[in-house]
């Protein structure tokens, strides 16, 4: 059985902060992100094209004897994820020392929700049709050569070395013509 993205998604951020443990970082925090776009293409009032776009991203940041260091990749499988790391605190190591550098104390986990997670396609179809129809009736001068419209589908893991962890499950809808 296959698993789903959610599943995925966690198991990339436990890995993650496996390899922060194993690399001895002080402290840390890191994103892992999946997103999925729906889009449409209108060109020259003509439907032209219809797809669906797949993206993830982990971003870090460590801390190691008080210096900060970043890095992000966009692979997810083992190796990725331990070079990213690998990278990550080799940052921090040709860094400056900042007393300051710190993450958020721990705070209560949470789930959080924005926007139409799950699009419907079909309506979105019709709307954008309905905006079509609009657009030609009532600014008939108005020549439209390119409508894109898409769905943007995000979930999101942050977690810190201080125990905290939000997911967010975001969705929306853009229009963009010219």
């Amino acid at each position: 059985m296959e698993k789903s993205i959610q599943e995925d998604i966690r198991e990339i951020a436990h890995k993650t902060g496996e390899c922060l443990r194993e690399a001895k970082a002080d402290k840390a925090q890191y994103t892992v992100t999946e997103t999925q776009t729906h889009e449409f293409n209108v060109d020259g009032g003509e439907f032209s094209l219809f797809r669906t776009l797949f993206g993830h991203s982990l971003s870090i940041t460590a801390y190691k004897d008080q210096k900060k260091g970043s890095a992000s990749t966009n692979q997810f499988d083992d190796s990725a994820i331990e070079a990213a790391v690998r990278d990550c605190l080799k940052s921090a190591q040709s860094g400056v020392a900042d007393e300051a550098y710190d993450i958020a104390p721990a705070q209560e986990s949470g789930t959080f929700r924005d926007g139409a997670y799950e699009p419907d396609i079909d309506l979105f179809f019709e709307r954008t049709r309905e905006l079509m129809r609009d657009i030609q009736e009532r600014h008939p001068k108005i020549l439209m050569e390119q409508m894109i419209v898409s769905h943007d589908q995000t979930h999101k893991i942050y977690r810190n070395t201080n125990g905290t962890e939000f997911e967010a499950f975001q969705g929306a809808y853009a229009v963009s013509l010219m």
